[in-house]
């Protein structure tokens, strides 16, 4: 018997081998509730790409029927002479819906406050509007109301050493030197201080005068070359302002360009802070000293045209009676009743041309005198040199913390 082969079956694969035409591509099926939440994406994403546009419009022009309606309340009280109370309500109306005619109103209402700063900027603001109904009806309103404003604006220069000292006006900082641009401030009377570190501070009080430009330069020495020399005391000057170029700022709150704004003397955002005033020294000039020189000044003026006219009267008294050949002064009653009548007139209207004159006299030397002595009294450093001219004036003061020139012109 023939024995049969042992065969030895191949092992059975483990896995399946890749075939790819047997393949198939496996079909993207959503997971229950997938679809709802991908739509509930998609809506919210529609909702707030649609409602972001209307909230920024929103938020651009406010309500205007309720700044309207604070417009009739501030109106109604600037009719009944409330100028202060009707301004807070035009502030808001501005800030509610900002558009040429909230700030021309807003600018009227701070020009009759005397803030002259601001009323500029708001008026130029509605001025710059040529296409709005209300802005064209009251132009000429506008346009008189930005003159006001601007006639009562100053331009302050302030130039110096060292490079980054800080410049304030009424203990507000307002910027660094070098300062890029003239500063724009109300006219009156304002402090301005210059300090920087490792340096002795400069402070003055300057007096600005509306459409006059000042210029201020100051030099601030270091600290320990100040103490090396003698107890530092303030340094101290007196200005002398130019006179207002008349016609028709705030406040009352820089950049290459135009003239730079500054908040000093104009209303704040918390308040109507801005005219509060300047702080003063100590030893400034009272004001009734000043208002006596200016007196004497006008008592002088007045004594000495009266005496020039009375001395024009004599003359003419004079001759009336030198025309009559039978009067003379010799002759007894001069020469008839006529002639007493011009004799007495000339020698009447005589004596009071010189009363006049010696009156005027006397006056215009007191008016020198109290000049003298409010200048001599009034601020100045321990070394101060004046020079006047006919376009400004200017000044130079040293001290232990540093030095300080000052130049006025009109512009």
């Amino acid at each position: 018997m023939t024995p049969r082969p042992i065969v030895t079956p191949e092992p059975r694969p483990t896995h399946t081998p890749f075939d790819p035409a047997r393949t198939r591509p496996r079909r993207w099926r959503p997971r229950p509730g997938a679809g709802g939440l991908a739509w509930a994406v998609v809506a919210i994403s529609l909702a707030l790409g649609t409602a972001a546009p209307r909230a920024l419009w929103a938020m651009d022009n406010g309500d205007p029927a309720k700044a309207e309606d604070l417009i009739r309340q501030a109106n109604d009280l600037r009719r009944r002479g409330r100028d202060g109370q009707a301004l807070p309500l035009y502030r808001k109306a501005y800030e509610i819906a900002r558009s040429a005619r909230t700030a021309g109103q807003l600018g009227l209402a701070e020009m009759a406050l005397g803030y002259w700063l601001a009323a500029e900027g708001h008026l130029d603001e509605a001025l710059a509007e040529s296409r709005n109904p209300w802005v064209e009806k009251t132009r000429p309103v506008l346009e008189q109301a930005q003159k006001v404003s601007q006639s009562h604006l100053a331009e302050l220069k302030v130039e110096g050493q060292p490079p980054g000292a800080e410049v304030l006006i009424n203990g507000a900082v307002i910027g660094t030197l070098p300062l890029q641009s003239p500063l724009r401030l109300n006219e009156g009377r304002i402090n301005l201080e210059v300090r920087a570190a490792g340096r002795r501070s400069m402070t003055t009080t300057l007096t600005l005068v509306g459409r006059a430009s000042e210029r201020v330069q100051v030099a601030l020495e270091r600290e320990e070359k100040a103490d090396a020399g003698v107890a530092a005391t303030p340094s101290r000057t007196m200005m002398v302002s130019p006179g207002s170029s008349g016609g028709a700022a705030d406040g009352p709150g820089g950049g290459a360009g135009p003239p730079r704004r500054t908040g000093a003397n104009e209303p704040s955002a918390g308040g109507e802070g801005g005219r509060e005033g300047a702080r003063v020294s100590e030893d400034e000039v009272a004001p009734w000293r000043r208002v006596l020189a200016w007196s004497l000044v006008g008592g002088a003026a007045l004594a000495g045209g009266i005496g020039i006219w009375q001395h024009v009267g004599s003359r003419n008294a004079q001759h009336s009676f030198d025309a009559i050949r039978t009067c003379g002064a010799s002759l007894p009653d001069r020469g008839g009743a006529q002639c007493q009548i011009y004799y007495d007139d000339f020698d009447t209207k005589r004596t009071r041309a010189y009363v006049g004159y010696t009156v005027a006299g006397v006056l215009a030397a007191g008016a020198v005198t109290m000049f003298i002595l409010n200048a001599s009294s009034g601020p100045s450093g321990n070394t101060a040199s004046a020079a006047a001219s006919t376009t400004g004036h200017a000044f130079v003061s040293l001290a232990p913390g540093g030095g300080l020139l000052s130049y006025g012109t009109q512009f």
